[in-house]
């Protein structure tokens, strides 16, 4: 609908950011109190969450305006482990890394938060990583200190049957005492 109406990525903030309109965030944030950090839109979440899960980062045409808005939205301080609490799901936090990584795959926009200092043990990326067609965003969430020992990627890994994302998995524990107790799993 943007392409449509390109007036409709300018209506607000929020719209701003899910349709990676730079220019229309920086001057809405230019003019809000609390800048990057404000609480906008219909949901009340930080500027770059809306970024992060905007379903337009799966279009090839919206996602490098997506990564630059975001980009953009670091730079000026956005905080790279923002998150919503999730009420359907125990009131747990959905952090921006989850949004890049294993809602909408996007190695561009998970290497940017990472790089700003994302935590990549956040409960969700590596479980979810674990879920997409390519490997690129789990490699990019263990190059960057993710615990192999934190959650349950591993396990999610086993279900797949994909014996190559496993050993890729466990290439990345320091010791066996890394690895989390899989074998009932595994042989489930």
């Amino acid at each position: 609908r943007f392409n449509e109406n390109p007036s409709l990525s300018a209506a607000s903030v929020a719209a701003a950011c899910v349709a990676g309109n730079r220019d229309a965030v920086q001057a809405f944030l230019a003019t809000e109190l609390h800048g990057v950090h404000a609480k906008v839109g219909e949901k009340g979440w930080e500027p770059l969450l809306y970024v992060c899960y905007s379903c337009l980062l799966r279009d090839p045409e919206y996602r490098p305006r997506l990564v630059e808005t975001a980009r953009w939205l670091l730079e000026n301080g956005a905080d790279p482990n923002a998150a919503w609490i999730n009420a359907d799901g125990n009131n747990e936090p959905e952090p921006c890394l989850y949004g890049a990584t294993g809602v909408n795959d996007c190695p561009q926009l998970a290497a940017l938060l990472l790089d700003a200092s994302a935590n990549p043990s956040d409960n969700e990326s590596l479980y979810h990583a674990a879920e997409l067609p390519t490997w690129d965003c789990l490699k990019l969430l263990l190059d960057h200190g993710a615990h192999v020992a934190h959650g349950n990627g591993l396990a999610r890994l086993l279900d797949r049957e994909e014996p190559e994302w496993v050993r890729l998995f466990v290439s990345y524990a320091k010791s066996p005492a890394d690895l989390p107790p899989v074998i009932p799993h595994a042989l489930r």
